[in-house]
């Protein structure tokens, strides 16, 4: 059991401790008005913090605060009870009776946001306000990553008007705050432990562990992620410098193909026109001799034909004086016919 000796002087590292155990103050019940606050939530207040008791503790003198609360103030006074100045020879233990009670509340609050979640807000996933009591709950404004609490715009103004919550980081709505407080304390994720790569709470702390704030880590990883948009740019850019590279070749080559498609094209035109004079030369002399032969044919078809004419007529003369009966006639005619005929079997070698 610790006595109030160890809280002061003699562990320094124990001290430091222990003013970095600050419980973290709750704006809800001085956010909003007194006439909804839980009477409940009054009686497990620490008078100390004005918060509900982390590590509850009940003095001998029967007031009860924050286990770190008492520790803080037992640093700093005479070992007295902060309400009633009672001196206190140590430090009780946890109250396990409150200690119940306050998981009960939390219970029934984690219960009463999920109703209000489903039924006052309207929407799955709209966040309310974490202040309002009732069905008529709120839609929330903004959250608070400090007292893990969302606020509507009513009760964001009780928060903002406290000089010792204007320090807090508000967000945008935050649909489950309880992601970002510690599971084995309830405290707010407000360190990170590189150690074991996570974040943890004030109280998660141990001796020998790599602790930051999570600011000075999200810093650090933002910057290596930043590294890394920077290096992916890079890539992308030489890439993209590749494919340029890519599109420029291909236009190259289809210059060069196009220019030796027409480099062939007129070579092989020039050849062909070639052969084919060639072949016109190679071609005119018989194409003179046929139609000399032809003209020679046309001549000698023209003598036949003339001379079968003749032949004929021949013939007819001579059938006509042979089938005469005037003997006068045949005798007269005959001499001039023979000759007309010998004269045209001499002329025509008959």
């Amino acid at each position: 059991m610790d006595t109030m000796g160890d809280l002061h002087g003699d562990n320094p590292r124990a001290n430091e401790s222990l003013m970095s155990l600050r419980p973290i103050p709750d704006p809800a019940r001085s956010a909003q008005p007194s006439g909804l606050s839980l009477p409940v939530e009054r009686h497990l207040s620490c008078p100390i913090c004005n918060d509900l008791f982390l590590d509850p503790v009940t003095t001998c003198c029967g007031h009860s605060f924050c286990k770190a609360c008492l520790n803080r103030n037992a640093m700093y006074s005479d070992n007295s009870c902060p309400t009633c100045r009672q001196h206190l020879s140590r430090i009780p233990e946890v109250n396990v009776i409150l200690e119940g009670l306050l998981q009960d509340l939390h219970q029934a609050r984690l219960e009463a946001r999920g109703q209000m979640a489903e039924g006052s807000a309207g929407r799955p996933r709209e966040v309310v306000c974490d202040v309002c009591i009732g069905p008529g709950a709120r839609k929330a404004l903004m959250s608070c990553l400090v007292c893990l609490l969302s606020y509507c715009r009513a009760h964001l103004e009780g928060h903002n008007s406290r000089n010792r919550l204007r320090g807090h980081r508000m967000v945008a709505p935050v649909e489950n705050l309880d992601d970002r407080a510690c599971p084995e304390h309830g405290r707010p994720l407000e360190l990170y432990c590189r150690d074991s790569d996570r974040c943890i709470c004030v109280l998660c702390v141990e001796e020998g562990r790599e602790v930051v704030s999570v600011e000075k880590e999200w810093e650090e990883k933002r910057g290596q992620l930043n590294y890394l948009e920077v290096t992916f740019q890079g890539g992308i850019a030489r890439r993209r410098n590749k494919l340029q590279e890519i599109r420029s070749s291909i236009r190259v080559s289809q210059d060069h193909l196009r220019s030796e498609r027409t480099d062939i094209d007129g070579t092989l035109s020039s050849l062909i026109s070639y052969v084919e004079n060639a072949k016109r030369h190679a071609l005119l002399p018989m194409d003179v001799r046929s139609q000399a032969a032809e003209r020679q044919a046309e001549e000698l078809k023209e003598q036949l034909n003339n001379e079968i004419g003749e032949l004929r007529r021949n013939i007819s003369d001579l059938r006509r004086i042979s089938d005469t009966e005037d003997h006068i006639y045949f005798l007269q005619v005959k001499e001039a016919i023979l000759c007309k005929c010998s004269s045209f079997c001499v002329s025509h070698c008959l």
